[in-house]
């Protein structure tokens, strides 16, 4: 019988301990140091005045506002002031301002076009790139959650429906059980006839706030669109796997109205009959 020398030993407890940290994942790393130039006073105050102009019906103003309080909200965040909707750099060097300006613009388009892009089913990728959310400080996190919710509100006035998503997944990455950005994305899958995921995002709303008549009435409304609309797919899927069968059958002078199929009540099988329907 061989014997485990200290070498072996040793090296087998480093494969142990391996699948042992493999097992519990470690917890994300907030990196405080980035986010500690965030005036979090001025990302409120942008979000406030944002509210004010969605109230008022001015959605472009209120997007522009949420917008500003997101790009002031984040790690590293540029020195911004926001009038009207419009943004002013607080700058010392212009060209270096300039230039940073440019190719952030150019980085928003880049993504603006991906998600814009995006199936209603798929999306899931967030408008200001693919970090990690778990890695934002609590704070900001909530901030931020907010934020993207009511940008899907906006987007909701505008008709805009796959921004829409788009924004209120941002929200729900966040925050997997935000109410408004749920009820919010809920809608705009209702209004691209996404009616499997506006179904599911409504039962996670009820699984939040099962007193909710609203959320209960809403989740019967649209899960009777959605059996409804998975039986025209079906009647469409059979009518194409008849017309499939009639022309192939069609060669050897047949048709499937020559084939019916009989259920037997006793056993609930099916017997396969020919010379047309009785």
């Amino acid at each position: 019988m061989s014997q485990t020398t200290e070498p072996e030993a040793f090296v087998q407890e480093i494969i142990q301990e391996a699948k042992e940290e493999a097992k519990e994942p470690k917890p994300p790393v907030i990196d405080y140091e980035a986010w500690k130039n965030v005036d979090i006073e001025k990302v409120i105050r942008y979000k406030e005045e944002g509210n004010q102009f969605f109230k008022i019906g001015k959605y472009e103003d209120a997007e522009k506002k949420y917008r500003s309080a997101l790009l002031v909200c984040a790690p590293n965040a540029p020195n911004i002031e926001v009038t009207n909707g419009v943004t002013f750099e607080d700058i010392t060097d212009q060209d270096e301002e300039e230039e940073k300006k440019k190719k952030e613009k150019e980085r928003q388009e880049k993504i603006r076009k991906r998600n814009e892009s995006l199936s209603a089913k798929d999306a899931t990728i967030i408008y200001e790139g693919d970090e990690d959310v778990d890695t934002i400080p609590p704070q900001f996190k909530e901030l931020q959650t907010v934020l993207y919710s009511n940008l899907a509100a906006v987007y909701l006035q505008f008709r805009s429906f796959q921004r829409c998503i788009t924004e209120a997944t941002n929200a729900i990455r966040r925050d997997p059980k935000h109410l408004k950005a749920l009820l919010r994305r809920a809608s705009a899958y209702e209004e691209l006839t996404k009616y499997e995921e506006a179904v599911q995002d409504l039962k996670t709303l009820k699984e939040v706030n099962p007193s909710s008549e609203r959320i209960t009435k809403d989740l019967e409304r649209v899960e009777k669109l959605r059996q409804e609309q998975q039986k025209v797919e079906m009647d469409k899927m059979l009518g194409q796997l008849k017309d499939l069968g009639n022309t192939i059958l069609g060669k050897f002078g047949m048709s499937l109205d020559q084939f019916n199929f009989q259920k037997d009540e006793k056993t609930g099988s099916y017997t396969l009959n020919t010379g047309g329907k009785k």
